[in-house]
């Protein structure tokens, strides 16, 4: 099943906020390579993310987000459950036309 979760963070961060966000990135990045993660966006000031995630039920995709080093700092989490998902417009190459 295909999820997007939308997270808010605190407009201010402490010390050891920040002192995770390197693990943070970490555990994101191993996520996108096995595929739990689709898609990762973040917002200017830095207090929401957007994810598309793949897990086989809500109780899966929610043990996997209490495991993000973040989640302490999580300051409410929305959860809806994709009917559509469709990303191959990010994937597929122009046309190549030959002059």
């Amino acid at each position: 099943m295909k999820f997007m979760v939308e997270i808010k963070y605190p407009k201010y961060k402490s010390s050891h906020f920040q002192s995770v966000l390197p693990k943070q990135q970490q555990q994101i990045g191993e996520l996108m390579g096995n595929g739990t993660i689709d898609v990762f966006t973040l917002n200017t000031e830095r207090t929401k993310v957007w994810l598309v995630m793949t897990a086989e039920n809500r109780s899966e995709l929610d043990e996997t987000i209490n495991k993000f080093v973040t989640r302490r700092f999580m300051t409410r989490i929305r959860v809806e459950t994709l009917m559509v998902y469709d990303s191959n417009a990010f994937h597929q190459l122009p046309p190549l036309v030959m002059n």
